[in-house]
């Protein structure tokens, strides 16, 4: 049996044309190594709308989604809040995640700011997926037929979280 796969690049950054998508390049190699069948790739923008759709429409057709972007912590960041509604509740919050995003940080000598918080909060029955590199938590959750995978969008984000927890 064939296990269909699609990716999801996110950010009005790549729709804009301001950054090449690089990561659905990696995520394709990545996941035909294992055995999925990479059949579609799939760019949208930061409007909920078109990216709930994206999501609704892969998850349909596939069985394993990686969507990357939208995780960040600012407000157009809305990857978490559209599978929330898809999903039909709120968010809710992981402390765990939370001393992660601010642990990185501190180890950094940066600020934690309070905004930050919005990166330790995950759609409803949804398992965080630790970002070793970075201060955004990925996350892992069953939509429709797929098991869907979102990740942030920074290529190094990206590479380190699908080697450690998405491909194994």
């Amino acid at each position: 049996m064939t296990i269909v796969g699609e990716i999801l690049a996110t950010g009005d950054e790549l729709v804009h044309g301001a950054m090449l998508d690089t990561n659905s390049k990696l995520l394709a190699a990545e996941l035909e190594q294992v055995g999925v069948a990479v059949q579609r790739f799939t760019v949208t923008g930061d409007a909920p709308g078109p990216m709930r759709a994206a999501i609704a429409e892969a998850c349909q057709r596939a069985d394993i989604v990686v969507a990357t972007g939208g995780l960040g912590p600012t407000l157009d960041d809305r990857m978490r809040d559209v599978v929330a509604e898809i999903q039909g509740g709120p968010l809710w919050f992981d402390e765990a995640s939370w001393q992660q995003v601010q642990d990185w940080l501190r180890q950094r000598r940066r600020p934690v700011p309070e905004s930050n918080r919005r990166q330790a909060e995950f759609p409803p029955g949804a398992t965080p997926i630790p970002n070793p590199v970075g201060t955004a938590p990925g996350f892992a959750v069953r939509i429709g037929r797929a098991r869907f995978y979102a990740l942030p969008g920074p290529p190094g984000e990206v590479q380190a979280m699908l080697a450690a927890s998405v491909l194994p």
